[in-house]
């Protein structure tokens, strides 16, 4: 299955992409005020500061330079572009994760194309941006993550697979986002593989609570 995936950063669920399936471009959504020359500089101001501040993830640009893959930055004003490049190059699935704004009801439409996101929370719990702030602002310890069609919608889309994990209270930012991860790799592998295999439409649901509780 041919994919593009869209995000911010890298994370273990490009990396999942990458170590198992066929990903023939990597978007990145950028803020208005960035500068569309991220398309042509591989090598940015902020990756030199992760480097230097041990982050183990670089920036998007150089993944795909890295792994000789197609990339491309817009923003949510350039999206007309954005729809053309994808088609171009022609996928079969889009896989967000961590987008700054939603995607165009041009791109959503496109024909032959599905398009999946994964959300770090149960939905519809904490729909929209920073769900992380809401598990940590009402001291949610069974928190968990979704992965959903993409609809013309906030995260409303019809909901593929769902799964909780537990935290202890006190529990530190980066063992939560760690096990957030995790589960969002395991999920979208278990959403692509039911694409492939055509089972995906029996695990539709719309705004179901009725989640999986894992550990």
């Amino acid at each position: 299955m041919k994919i593009v995936y869209i995000g911010t950063h890298n994370n273990p669920i490009l990396d999942a992409l990458l170590s198992t399936e066929e990903v023939i471009g990597i978007a990145e959504s950028v803020n208005s005020h960035q500068s569309t020359l991220i398309n042509r500089v591989a090598f940015s101001l902020n990756d030199f500061n992760r480097l230097i501040k041990g982050e183990g993830y670089l920036q998007l640009s150089r993944v795909a330079r890295k792994k000789k893959i197609p990339f491309f930055a817009f923003t949510k004003e350039e999206q007309s572009d954005f729809a053309q490049w994808i088609k171009k190059l022609n996928p079969e699935l889009l896989v967000i994760y961590s987008m700054g704004h939603l995607l165009s009801k041009e791109i959503v439409d496109l024909p032959n194309l599905t398009i999946i996101n994964y959300h770090p929370s149960l939905l519809p719990q904490y729909r929209g941006p920073n769900p992380d702030f809401w598990i940590y602002y009402y001291m949610d310890l069974n928190p968990g993550g979704t992965v959903h069609l993409v609809d013309h919608g906030e995260d409303t889309g019809a909901i593929l697979f769902a799964e909780g994990f537990t935290l202890s209270l006190g529990e530190r930012y980066s063992s939560y986002k760690r096990k957030s991860m995790a589960l969002g790799a395991k999920l979208i592998k278990k959403a692509i593989k039911s694409l492939k295999t055509g089972s995906a439409e029996k695990y539709m649901q719309i705004g179901s609570s009725d989640f999986s509780k894992g550990t």
